[in-house]
């Protein structure tokens, strides 16, 4: 495979390296074949380093997993890859059968993500969701195994294999990684013993992978709602992986420091995949990533004495890591992070840089397209904060006006908001379910398709893309999606409810949070409504903090419920919490959010005028009080 003779910091760098054709770039046919080529080169070095705990971080490194650091080498990973792929094959899986994976941030999750793959179709599974729940996506799948974690006090997938099997009744194996405990509803096999009678030095049948094959089905949508499964190919994956790894430059002295969960495409194939690929170090830290006790408390440690080079994070993370003292730890390790999920407040940007100074880009993406569609690239010296940076090589980007009926009308102008379109090898070929392709995607005047993300933007005369706001209604909570209906289905089963709305609140750590307004038609308090909600919703995290009941929903001219009117209300009254704690100034202080065609909105605050110390206090006090919101406000003296 050729490697990037440009250094990537504009887009006409990008143009120039898309003057060679990608089918002469020399890709690797499969993900499998990708694993290969890395452990030829470099069979001794280390591509999976393993820590379940965070406080017990440092210690002896044991191959045999014995010891508090598992360490695996390149041979050994592609070893396992082929054991794993042969034990499916054992089972009698096939090329297209679906495998469901329910495991937490451990070694065993990259064997079966690309092990299943070799073998068949791999369906990651947030094993945090409730039992019904991963139930109905295995269903949806029609997966014929599962690989599910076993006992263990931090992780409590096990106790849902009951659940899980009742809503999944096409599941005919269970593949259990860990300990087996009690009475099971099946014949479990346990995967560590059956793995060790496999060949790894070879595949025990014939298949030639295309890369147009189906690799995997990850869960879209939000954890929450009815599942939707986007396909990607190996074309998506490989394509996906080697586009990160050149504007990275991994090597085998790249150190990927993984805390985001491997049921998400993000960690299994933008810090998994693409590092393989390079040939660096995927550093799995805890077995549920940053939300391992001690992680975040030890990262500091852990980059020096691991020497990190990256890590990828959400905005709830970066907030917690620049609260955290770097005090005498060597972290110049660390080229670079990156952000995504959710947008990052500028404030909390340079508040990280500073304490820090961990150079952050941003960079957009979403499962229907493959983890990343835009970045800002690593050579770029000044990072614009709040953008999302430029396409990646080979995916194209544009924001474009569609039509009432969601089909394309034209491009957009320099900096005009519009909805966001992707196109290239990294673009699902499409949900399972062809009924929820419906609006995924459109034509544009040449006949081009494109995927239709959902998400509005604008793309300034550098080639760099903003968001503005989201057409579609989900709720990003500390970088989860939430799908509202889940919210409102539960609430308008109560009686004397009429209409309801779920939106995002504003919220400093998690960027958002579920709250729902309704109206009534019979007497009833909110704090039974918000009873109500934790009996009639499963995922916890889609309870909303709040219910609040008004008299009437605002409405649209033709009566649907107008979202963006209660959006700009919940960010007043983020604003108001916050600024009720000036008691001094709350009279001189008016607050007005409005729609705004360049930001998607924005807050409008009035400080009156008074004496010149005074005043610049006030101003100061603001800022710092909005610093951890990703809202656009505007200071306005009167």
């Amino acid at each position: 495979m050729e490697v990037l003779e440009v250094e990537v910091r504009t887009l006409s760098d990008i143009e120039a390296i898309e003057t060679t054709p990608l089918c002469e770039w020399d890709l690797p046919r499969s993900t499998y074949d990708l694993i290969a080529r890395t452990a030829g080169k470099q069979p001794d070095s280390i591509a999976i380093r393993y820590v379940e705990n965070g406080d017990l971080w440092k210690g002896d490194i044991d191959q045999g997993g014995n010891g508090r650091v598992l360490e695996v080498t390149y041979a050994e990973l592609l070893g396992k890859v082929r054991q794993t792929a042969n034990l499916f094959r054992s089972y009698g899986l096939g090329d297209t059968d679906s495998i469901s994976m329910i495991l937490p941030n451990v070694p065993e999750a990259h064997y079966v993500l690309w092990g299943g793959e070799a073998c068949g179709v791999v369906n990651p599974i947030n094993h945090m969701l409730e039992d019904s729940e991963i139930g109905g996506i295995v269903q949806s799948a029609g997966s014929r195994a599962i690989v599910l974690f076993g006992a263990h006090e931090e992780i409590d997938t096990w106790g849902k294999l009951d659940g899980i099997l009742k809503e999944a009744t096409c599941v005919e194996h269970v593949f259990v990684v860990g300990d087996i405990e009690g009475e099971t509803p099946c014949n479990c096999i346990d995967f560590s013993r059956e793995l060790q009678a496999q060949r790894s030095d070879a595949f025990d049948f014939d298949r030639e992978i295309s890369p147009a094959e189906t690799a995997s089905l990850f869960h879209t949508g939000g954890t929450t709602g009815l599942p939707k499964l986007a396909r990607h190919t190996h074309e998506n994956e490989v394509y996906t992986a080697w586009a990160l790894n050149s504007l990275r430059d991994d090597t085998e002295e790249t150190c990927y420091f993984t805390g985001l969960p491997l049921f998400h495409c993000n960690a299994a194939i933008g810090t998994g995949l693409s590092v393989f690929m390079g040939g660096g170090i995927v550093f799995l830290a805890g077995i549920n990533g940053y939300r391992t006790p001690g992680v975040l408390l030890n990262m500091y440690q852990m980059i020096e004495h691991y020497k990190v080079t990256h890590f990828s994070a959400v905005p709830t993370v970066i907030g917690i890591l620049t609260q955290l003292p770097v005090g005498d730890f060597d972290i110049s390790s660390v080229q670079f992070a990156v952000c995504g999920a959710a947008p990052m407040p500028r404030e909390l940007f340079n508040k990280f840089r500073s304490a820090t100074g961990i150079r952050l880009l941003e960079g957009y993406g979403l499962t229907e397209a493959t983890v990343v569609s835009s970045m800002t690239p690593p050579a770029c010296e000044t990072p614009r904060i709040g953008s999302i940076g430029l396409r990646i090589p080979f995916t194209q980007m544009k924001s474009a006006i569609l039509d009432d009926d969601g089909n394309y009308a034209r491009d957009c102008r320099v900096d005009e908001v519009g909805m966001l379109l992707i196109s290239g090898p990294s673009v699902t070929p499409g949900y399972t379910d062809p009924e929820r392709n419906t609006g995924l995607f459109t034509l544009d005047a040449d006949g081009s398709k494109w995927l239709v993300t959902g998400d509005l933007a604008r793309q300034d005369e550098d080639g760099y893309f903003w968001l503005t706001g989201r057409e579609k209604e989900l709720i990003i909570r500390g970088g989860h999606n939430i799908d509202p209906k889940v919210i409102e289905e539960a609430l308008a089963k109560h009686p004397a409810v009429n209409l309801v709305a779920a939106v995002g609140r504003p919220d400093k750590y998690a960027g958002e949070i579920p709250v729902a307004y309704v109206d009534v038609v019979a007497p009833v308090e909110a704090g039974e409504l918000l009873q109500f909600c934790e009996a009639h919703i499963g995922e916890r995290a889609a309870i909303p903090k709040e219910v609040m009941i008004l008299d009437t929903l605002p409405v649209t001219g033709v009566g649907k419920i107008h979202k963006p009117t209660l959006n700009l209300l919940e960010i007043e009254k983020a604003v108001e919490r916050e600024l009720s704690t000036l008691t001094d100034h709350s009279d001189s202080v008016a607050i007005k959010a409005v729609a705004d065609p360049k930001f998607g909105s924005i807050v409008n605050i009035t400080v009156g005028k008074g004496s010149p110390e005074k005043e610049d206090g006030l101003i100061g006090k603001i800022k710092e009080l909005l610093s951890g919101y990703s809202f656009r406000y505007e200071l306005i003296q009167d």
